[in-house]
């Protein structure tokens, strides 16, 4: 049985060597006497790493070359946070030391406290004549509003990938919920409530212009977007929503961090009226974040079914190993989250003594030096040197807190609770590059200070030895029925033609002759044809799943109909003015999408109920194989939503003609024959509004009528006699 961890660790020998290719030669030469070199090399590598990571995985259907990296990259960040987590903290989610559904719906209503306390106290400094916390001009809202659009032009990354057609179908209920979610995130199909175009126009109302987001000019240096924190943030997001057969525990942990509610949206959403922007962005996620019926809700509901499929699966071993993982996923996002130039969470609550003493020691040495550092291209916490050791930084509470968490995450120049292998302490001493600048009382005081961090206890060693996928007999039943579906799904032996060679090679002659879109005769399919309909059915369902992973993608009108249509196929709530939150969920049953009425129509017919869409496909060499081929090969085009989107919308549609014949065939039930109606009835309406926004003449509208003709033929043809099948069905 291989572990996810001990397989993450040794892809990370070769992530790290990509992260810092020039690390060690710089710490080689910072040992070396005479040597210049700074670590802030080392940072803008790691900020450029980023950036093109971020890039790339937005437009990963050009860059799949990536993959090996990112998920490289993934499991360095996965193993970073988890080892550097304090294990005996009573307000860390390690805390909950075996998983517990009280302790859970607990520790999330402490969290949810907490935050609300805390943003009491503010309003209480507020009332009594206290300035604004995050921002003291409009300027820095600015500058803030801009250096956090790489994060914002993400929001719902995370879960990108989730519920595909690829899901194994006894997870699909748990990420039905991960995905109710990502559609508000998106808006449900609400051009205006969509996330990422809402913070478009807080930008553009405040007078501000950036390139697009998905776009190489976005990466480029000097639109005041330098913050690494910012693009390790996002690109966290687009990493982790890649895998979600790998990584679904840690998505959901994830998902459950994220989705809180933070002081820092409640701030922000106080403050940027005061200085003419709109806090439409912030206010959105105040209100569906919540953890009545909101994401926050959604998210722990989504945690607690998963563990419980696990535990009826796998058995209570098998859940303490994959809470493990969920509390992996949960760190990741509370790290990838920490921001220093906001306010911390602690207010203006007074220093420690050895807080206190260390930043009278920056201060006064600042008091004399800190020019000297004006060229250092060091950076602690995403800021330059200088720009710490500046008085307006030390003489402020609140940056005063800041830099203090700065330093104590600045590894390896501190370790907490270890003043002797911390890097700060060796360069203060003998041979060090700072020898002689501090007294030995000064650094009596900066050991006392580090050996007082808390210490990160070895969370990793239970990893190492416990995160496992699930290290039972019946790990196959996770493992093996994904084997071939995963992101790179795997396709027929035969790699398939590219789409819009498929469609030019049989359905060019047909467009010439029909210049605009017209529905074509209905199919006629026999009921002795279930064999060639099944993968068909499964597998259709992939063709538009893919348009909506990339968040900044979905912020037009095109998509935002798409998505409606993806609804209506997934079996969700028709689309209404407010959001539906966690009363989706107490719909469970009551809305059935087309997998589930395929699975229905293939237990009416006496089969096994398929558990994963590889047995829903069949074989290759079965009784249906130009069928099965065809289906592998819409998964494969699936993967191109950028280049093949008018096409697919068109093959897509012409399995909505397919979709009307099965309704009033003799493959279903009234209940699913009701169901597939209303579900038809709402799908056509989000096509002819996929028309409406297509231009006339334009060539996404031309590649629709391509794609509708060519799925028509291809329908017509597979449901022929000994067409689709080497016999009939």
């Amino acid at each position: 049985m291989k572990s996810i961890w001990k397989r993450s660790a040794f892809s990370n020998i070769s992530a790290r060597a990509h992260l810092s290719e020039h690390t060690n030669q710089d710490e080689a030469a910072s040992s070396s006497p005479g040597s210049t070199s700074t670590p802030g090399h080392i940072d803008d590598q790691e900020l450029d790493l980023y950036r093109t990571l971020y890039w790339k995985l937005q437009n990963l259907e050009y860059h799949q070359d990536i993959l090996p990296t990112a998920y490289q990259t993934f499991n360095t960040l996965l193993e970073d946070v988890v080892s550097g987590e304090s294990i005996g903290h009573s307000n860390s989610i390690l805390s909950i030391a075996r998983y517990d559904d009280a302790a859970l719906q607990k520790f999330v209503g402490i969290q949810h406290d907490m935050v609300f306390d805390q943003y009491h106290q503010y309003l209480q400094r507020r009332k009594s004549g206290g300035k604004p916390e995050v921002f003291r001009t409009r300027g820095e809202a600015e500058q803030w509003l801009i250096r956090n659009a790489p994060v914002k032009y993400v929001d719902g990354a995370w879960l990108g990938n989730i519920h595909r057609v690829t899901t194994l179908f006894a997870l699909r209920p748990v990420t039905k919920i991960a995905y109710q979610t990502l559609s508000e995130e998106l808006g449900d199909g609400d051009l205006a409530k969509n996330h990422v175009y809402l913070y478009q126009e807080v930008l553009r109302r405040t007078g501000i212009t950036l390139p697009a987001g998905d776009s190489p000019d976005f990466i480029q240096k000097g639109l005041g977007m330098d913050d690494t924190r910012v693009w390790k943030a996002a690109v966290g997001q687009l990493l982790i929503s890649l895998f979600p057969h790998d990584f679904l525990p840690e998505i959901l942990g994830f998902n459950l961090h994220f989705e809180a509610l933070t002081l820092d949206t409640l701030k922000a959403a106080k403050e940027l009226p005061s200085f003419g922007i709109s806090a439409q962005y912030f206010l959105i996620h105040i209100s569906v974040d919540n953890a009545d019926s909101g994401h926050t809700a959604m998210a722990l509901h989504a945690v607690q079914k998963y563990l419980d499929v696990v535990e009826e699966v796998e058995g209570p071993q098998a859940v303490q190993a994959v809470w493990k993982r969920v509390q992996a996923g949960y760190l990741l996002s509370k790290r990838l989250g920490e921001r220093d130039d906001l306010v911390n969470s602690d207010g203006d609550s007074p220093l420690t003594q050895e807080e206190a003493t260390i930043i009278q020691i920056l201060r006064d040495k600042a008091a004399v030096s800190h020019r000297l550092h004006c060229t250092s291209r060091v950076k602690i916490g995403g800021k330059a040197l200088a720009d710490w050791l500046s008085p307006r930084y030390l003489d402020d509470i609140r940056q005063q807190r800041a830099i203090l968490s700065g330093l104590g995450n600045a590894s390896p120049w501190i370790v907490k609770g270890n003043a002797g292998k911390s890097r700060l302490i060796n360069e203060l001493l003998w041979k060090g590059k700072m020898f002689g600048a501090f007294t030995v009382t000064e650094i009596m005081a900066f050991r006392s200070w580090i050996e007082s961090l808390e210490t990160a206890e070895p969370f990793s060693k239970p990893l190492q030895e416990d995160m496992t996928l699930f290290e039972t007999e019946s790990h196959s039943f996770w493992q093996a029925k994904q084997a071939g579906m995963t992101w790179q799904y795997s396709t027929s032996p035969e790699t398939p033609e590219s789409l819009r060679a498929a469609c030019n090679n049989r359905a060019q002659r047909a467009l010439l002759e029909i210049p605009d879109f017209h529905a074509k005769r209905p199919l006629q399919i026999a009921e002795r044809s279930f064999d060639v309909l099944r993968p068909l059915w499964f597998a259709h369902l992939c063709l538009l799943e893919n348009t909506i992973r990339i968040p900044y993608q979905t912020a037009n009108p095109l998509v935002s109909c798409i998505l409606r249509i993806l609804r209506a196929e997934l079996g969700f709530s028709a689309e209404a003015d407010g959001v539906y939150g966690a009363d989706e969920l107490k719909r469970e049953g009551m809305h059935r999408g087309l997998l589930d009425i395929g699975r229905s129509m293939v237990q009416r017919r006496g089969l096994a109920d398929p558990s994963c869409l590889k047995e829903a496909f069949g074989e290759l060499d079965g009784s249906c194989p130009l069928a099965v081929k065809f289906s592998y090969s819409m998964l494969s085009w699936s993967l191109r939503p950028m280049e093949n989107l008018g096409l697919l919308l068109g093959l897509s549609r012409a399995f909505l003609d397919l979709e009307r014949q099965v309704s009033v065939g003799p493959f279903l039930d009234s209940t699913d024959r009701e169901a597939l109606h209303r579900i038809a009835e709402r799908k056509d309406r989000g096509f002819q509004e996929c028309l409406e926004n297509m231009e006339e003449d334009s060539a996404i509208r031309r590649d629709y009528l391509l794609g509708y003709l060519f799925g028509q033929e291809q329908l017509q043809s597979l449901f022929e006699p000994c067409h689709g099948m080497t016999r009939l069905c």
